[in-house]
């Protein structure tokens, strides 16, 4: 009793625009979560561009992104056309990153970039950020321009808490790109509950417990209308360790996984498939 059509397109290009319609918005702050599959582009990046406070950020094609906004009394904070995700093709430089990498170091943080066809580069500028959006300039460096290098700099002394890092590449001639965004999580901050990768892949979901007490730990997996699809207990050993949770036929949407600690307390994950 269902009509259904399959559609198709092609690839998503610098001339492309995704429109967002919203409506009927509460007066509170939202999270937008932007989980893309398949969409990596060479020299391609997105931006979520926010009409009512005249902004764009960056969004990765690569990787779950998530934005806060709020809406106001104002109304063109509620607007049905307030957001959209336009994509730019960023010049593309005569040097190839290939890897980087940030490590904890007791309280320093080491990054590392490795490059090769390196040629008419200028400089390197080391990017750090709290949140993943909003990037400032923390170190640089001058390119040495030869067929294969590596770079390294290191972040002294940080404080608890999460950092991303991220490279800006900039030639002679003005032109910049920038590398993948790597993530550190320094401090006490290491003791938690995590899954990777976020969104999961082909229904595999990677549990982490990271310096958790040990005992027996209860975990349930809820849709999106509170359906339970998994639960099942795990033992723990003292420490870290990660727990395999296979979910076979996983819809796409977003999930809850709920974890009961040994001492009562609850931990919600949110998962995207």
């Amino acid at each position: 009793g269902q009509l259904l059509a399959v559609e198709a397109t092609s690839p998503v290009v610098s001339s492309d625009t995704i429109y967002y319609y919203t409506s009927n918005l509460a007066k509170t702050t939202y999270k937008l979560i932007f989980a893309p599959e398949n969409m990596q582009s060479a020299g391609l990046q997105a931006f979520l561009v926010d009409k009512f406070l005249s902004t764009e950020t960056p969004v990765s094609l690569t990787d779950s992104t998530f934005i806060n906004v709020t809406v106001t009394a104002t109304a063109a904070s509620s607007a049905s056309d307030r957001f959209k995700m336009v994509f730019r093709q960023l010049a593309s430089l005569p040097v190839t990153v290939t890897s980087i990498t940030a490590t904890l170091k007791n309280k320093d943080i080491e990054v590392k970039w490795n490059v090769q066809n390196e040629s008419g580069i200028q400089q390197y500028q080391v990017e750090k950020s709290t949140d993943g959006i909003n990037f400032n300039e923390a170190s640089s460096m001058n390119a040495k321009n030869s067929v294969s290098n590596s770079y390294s700099w290191t972040d002294l002394n940080v404080a608890d808490g999460t950092y991303y890092y991220r490279i800006k590449i900039i030639s002679v001639d003005g032109k910049t790109s920038y590398t993948q965004i790597v993530k550190v999580i320094s401090g006490k901050l290491q003791d938690q509950i995590s899954i990777y990768p976020n969104p999961v892949k082909d229904g595999v979901i990677h549990l982490q417990l990271t310096n958790q007490p040990e005992g027996n730990y209860g975990l349930r997996l809820f849709n999106s209308i509170g359906q339970i699809i998994i639960s099942k207990k795990i033992a723990h050993a003292k420490g870290t360790s990660e727990e395999i949770i296979v979910c076979p036929n996983l819809a796409k949407g977003i999930y809850q996984l709920e974890i009961v600690k040994t001492d009562g307390n609850v931990e919600v994950i949110k998962v995207l498939n």
